[in-house]
């Protein structure tokens, strides 16, 4: 009976458990590949417009200071309309003057589902209004859209950057 020690087998080919090592090694080579090239979570059109309205949050910002006028964004809640608006020398409202941000909506299907201010002050409906001072200072909100099925996006407007952060699902107001 012949029998031969390790390594030294005069088959040629794989073991078994080479095979199956082989494989699992592949799986997850294929598997971190793939998560690379699927869509992200929700609606192509919730990540576009919330893109969008971060956009243009950080363009009314830049357009307050550059302008040295106190400017807003009016939304209403849940449609998701949005408009801009400057204050005069007599301090009233008027339609903003060559807005870097033309009035306008949200997709169809998308809504703004929920506005939420630092303070701790929070809306679900009706209209809000996101001031922005001539120095660029704001109060901190977070804007809650959603596509209506399951899927949201949040809207961080910074008080003293001109950054408007997007992020996927529901992030809350910082505790204080």
């Amino acid at each position: 009976m012949p029998t031969s020690g390790a390594g030294t087998s005069a088959e040629e080919g794989f073991t078994l458990v080479e095979l199956a090592v082989a494989l699992l090694v592949a799986g997850l080579l294929f598997g971190l590949a793939l998560t690379r090239f699927m869509p992200p979570e929700g609606s192509g059109a919730l990540r576009a417009d919330a893109l969008a309205l971060a956009e243009g949050i950080r363009k009314l910002r830049n357009h307050a200071v550059s302008s040295g006028l106190m400017v807003r964004l009016r939304l209403r809640l849940p449609a998701g309309a949005w408009k801009a608006e400057g204050m005069d020398n007599l301090g009233n409202w008027n339609p903003l003057q060559g807005s870097p941000v033309p009035a306008g909506e949200l997709s169809r299907g998308i809504q703004l589902r929920r506005v939420r201010w630092g303070s701790g002050k929070e809306i679900s409906e009706g209209e809000a209004e996101l001031r922005i001072l001539p120095t660029g200072e704001t109060q901190e909100i977070y804007l809650y859209l959603s596509d209506g099925r399951r899927h949201e996006r949040t809207l961080t407007v910074h008080p003293f950057l001109n950054r408007v952060d997007v992020q996927r699902g529901r992030v809350e107001a910082h505790a204080r």
